[in-house]
């Protein structure tokens, strides 16, 4: 991995961007529907920490699937 290209310069193909895009929604699909099965307040006060692990899926998905 060369680590002297910046995020924005970083050339993904078109299958790793699809694979980027389809794990960032298939997790938001998940975690709405869990919000909406357990809608308890147990779960009501997980949910609020849920926002965080969307965006930190965003920078860590990337770097997962260009490790070679």
């Amino acid at each position: 991995m060369d680590l002297d290209k910046g995020l924005g310069s970083r050339d993904y193909s078109d299958e790793t961007l699809a694979k980027i895009v389809l794990g960032a929604l298939t997790f938001m699909a998940i975690a709405r529907s869990k919000s909406m099965v357990h809608s308890g307040t147990r779960f009501a006060h997980h949910y609020g920490h849920l926002w965080r692990l969307q965006v930190a899926a965003l920078f860590v998905i990337p770097f997962v699937i260009t490790l070679d």
